[in-house]
């Protein structure tokens, strides 16, 4: 099995969901500027670039990202590509065709 990084890169024009703030990098301290350490300080929204919504998201007493086992997220999966023009919907999901496959990732405008 080969792994693949599926991580966009984080920055101001990143893709995010329409209400959230752009990702913001700041530098707060340099060493070449005098200070003791190198430091910086980032913002942004958990719904910016490459995510996961945890079922807490949607559902009220669901589990929050840290509560969900880390291997599920691990493992072969089967990739959907959704039209670029489209966002995905229950149609979609019930579409998949999930024969052996125990994940899903969309492949969406927002991939690239």
């Amino acid at each position: 099995m080969s792994l693949q990084d599926i991580s966009l890169k984080l920055a101001g024009d990143t893709v995010r969901w329409v209400t959230a703030p752009p990702f913001e990098l700041e530098e707060r301290s340099r060493m070449s500027k005098g200070y003791s350490n190198n430091n910086s300080a980032l913002n942004m929204s958990i719904h910016s670039g490459t995510h996961i919504d945890a079922p807490f998201h949607f559902v009220a007493e669901g589990l929050t990202i840290d509560e969900l086992p880390l291997d599920r997220f691990i493992g072969a999966a089967l990739v959907f590509e959704v039209d670029p023009e489209k966002y995905i919907t229950k149609n979609h999901v019930e579409s998949i065709k999930l024969d052996d496959a125990t994940r899903v990732l969309f492949k969406t405008r927002n991939s690239e």
